[in-house]
Formats: structure tokens, C-alpha cells, sequence
């Protein structure tokens, strides 16, 4: 297996969905449920990458382990939740997520700087 790149979408889904789970559902009774939708999202996404020869394996693997990372920094870093309507929220989201379709960001780029050093 060589190593590529760091898969930027595998770790930019981890930080992005299971930071939204963190963020959203801390306090949440069954909180270890709710970490399986983003863990899924992530390796349906990591998965992906491999069926479309854009990653290897171990790129997603190390792609998961700095998005694990980032996500590790963020639950010990972020403030307790704040008490937000759903509504604004999703509005917000999908506003983002509209705006934002189809651009795309240096994340690769970025990681391989990272790890490799280049």
C-alpha cells in the first residue's frame, strides 16, 4: 500500500459530521448511538475515495486519524452547548451547504504538507 495523500474529504467528514453530532447532542441520553451516524457517514465517504481510486486505503485510514484528531481537539476545546432551537440551526446548515456546492478547498494540498512534509 503506498501512501498518497491523507484522503481530505475522510477527515473533513469526521470533523464536519461527528462535530456537528459533538456539538448538537452532548448531554444527549444514548450519545454512543448517535456517534454511530457520523462514524458511518465517514467510512461510507472513506469508502468512496477507495471504489473511485482517488485514495488508497491507508490514505483514508490516515485521512480518519486526522480527522479523529481534529475531532479530539474540538470536544476537549469547545464550550458546554449551548440551548439552540433546531430550526435556525438547520436553516443555517442547509444555507451554508448551498452557497458552498461544488467549491473546492486546498484540503489536500494542505494535508500532504502535514504528513509527508511537502
Amino acid at each position: 500500500m503506498d501512501l498518497v495523500s491523507p484522503s481530505g474529504h475522510t477527515a473533513s467528514a469526521c470533523i464536519v459530521y461527528g462535530g456537528l453530532a459533538l456539538l448538537l447532542l452532548r448531554g444527549s441520553a444514548r450519545p454512543s448511538l448517535v456517534a454511530l451516524v457520523p462514524l458511518g457517514i465517514t467510512a461510507l465517504i472513506g469508502y468512496t475515495r477507495i471504489a473511485t481510486s482517488a485514495h488508497t486505503a491507508l490514505d483514508v485510514v490516515l485521512g480518519a486519524a486526522v480527522g479523529l484528531a481534529g475531532l479530539a481537539c474540538l470536544a476537549w476545546a469547545a464550550p458546554p452547548a449551548p440551548r439552540l432551537s433546531g430550526w435556525p440551526v438547520l436553516i443555517t446548515g442547509l444555507t451554508v451547504l448551498t452557497f458552498t456546492h461544488g467549491l473546492q478547498l486546498p484540503a489536500e494540498a494542505a494535508l500532504r504538507r502535514v504528513v509527508l512534509g511537502h
